[in-house]
């Protein structure tokens, strides 16, 4: 229990610290003027939204959804715990027991307050009354709470069947890994926190697609490095989703300007990915100057980063007040996406580059 308690109260220590730094007063401005758009393209969705079947179904999918959304098990575990502490194995059964347990809760707090989000849209869909929408809401918690542990217990198996009641202690490590990444991925949203280590995750498609590739030259190495960290394939997926939804529910110069902050907050989680093979190994085997550096990293990134400038100008067609507010969010995207990716990365590269 007193390791449970201790590593819980570091983990939020640390969360707490990074948030003053996140959340500071002009991000707090900015998350209200955010907040106050959403609910009020919230309530136009509510006012104008179709009681049809396909309405309901989509309602009903998009509650599905939210089970598979802040779903994973914290077990507390240090990288060196199972060396460490595994003569104490009862010490560390009873942390990751405690930790599923505490993640169960949360979790299943986190399920209700997004099953209330959604009670105004089935009391118009569904005309349920307030007794069905609390049973419906528990049953979600229920679920997503079970869901936890599900996840918890499979983490915690071995493959092989022989291994009877003995946990793999490496993979719920490396699990708890990946779940600190994928907070720290939020902060790091925002600010660079010192320390971080960049995570490598293969993904199919595109190893399909590289052993297929006879020859790659010395710039495609930073593309192999993009879609492999999570780091930076992550946020970008992140921030072009979530910006596209800005774009769909809110309207104006408020649109616009959200979506040049996107941009901007883009590019800031790209720029690392310049310095990424930027060690003496790398300097010797591919020299290269500092200018074919950045030359490599614009080309690396141009298209993806063009690929989110594109789907923000598509989140105006969904969402389009008049045909002059749909130009200037246009124009507007279209400069300033080109202003950030060649002028402004470049500036800033050039700079870091001088301080070495």
């Amino acid at each position: 229990m007193q390791l449970f308690q201790q590593r819980l109260a570091v983990q939020w220590r640390r969360y707490l610290k990074l948030s003053r730094y996140v959340f500071n007063d002009h991000a707090v401005i900015a998350f209200v003027i955010l907040l106050g758009a959403a609910m009020l393209a919230y309530r136009n969705l509510w006012m104008n939204a179709p009681i049809t079947w396909w309405a309901q179904a989509l309602l009903i999918g998009l509650t599905v959804l939210t089970l598979s959304v802040f779903n994973k098990p914290a077990s507390f575990l240090q990288p060196a715990d199972p060396v460490f502490l595994l003569g104490d194995e009862a010490a560390l059964r009873e942390l990751v027991q405690k930790g599923t347990r505490y993640s169960m809760v949360v979790n299943g707090l986190i399920e209700g307050g997004l099953a209330f989000i959604l009670w105004p849209m089935y009391l118009r869909e569904f005309k349920v009354s307030i007794i069905g929408l609390i049973v419906i809401s528990g049953a979600l918690m229920l679920i997503k709470m079970a869901l936890t542990q599900k996840i918890a217990a499979h983490a915690a198996k071995w493959t092989d069947r022989a291994a009877g009641n003995l946990l793999n202690w490496r993979q719920i490590e490396q699990k708890e890994a990946e779940r600190r990444g994928r907070v720290d991925g939020f902060f790091n949203l925002f600010i660079d926190i010192p320390g971080q280590q960049q995570q490598v995750r293969q993904h199919k498609w595109f190893e399909t697609w590289l052993r297929q590739v006879r020859v790659l030259q010395a710039g495609d190495l930073l593309t192999i490095a993009f879609l492999r960290t999570p780091a930076f394939f992550d946020a970008w997926l992140r921030l072009t989703i979530f910006g596209f939804g800005v774009g769909v529910f809110t309207s104006g110069w408020l649109r616009v300007a959200l979506l040049v902050l996107f941009l901007y907050m883009l590019i800031l989680q790209l720029l690392p990915l310049a310095h990424k093979h930027e060690q003496i190994v790398f300097d010797h085997l591919l020299p290269i100057t500092d200018r074919e550096r950045r030359v490599r990293f614009t080309r690396t990134v141009r298209p993806w980063f063009g690929l989110t400038t594109l789907i923000y100008m598509a989140s105006g067609l969904v969402n389009v007040a008049s045909w002059q507010e749909l130009a200037i969010l246009l124009v507007t995207l279209a400069v300033a996406g080109h202003s950030l990716l060649f002028f402004y990365s470049d500036f800033i590269l050039k700079n870091n580059q001088k301080k070495r």
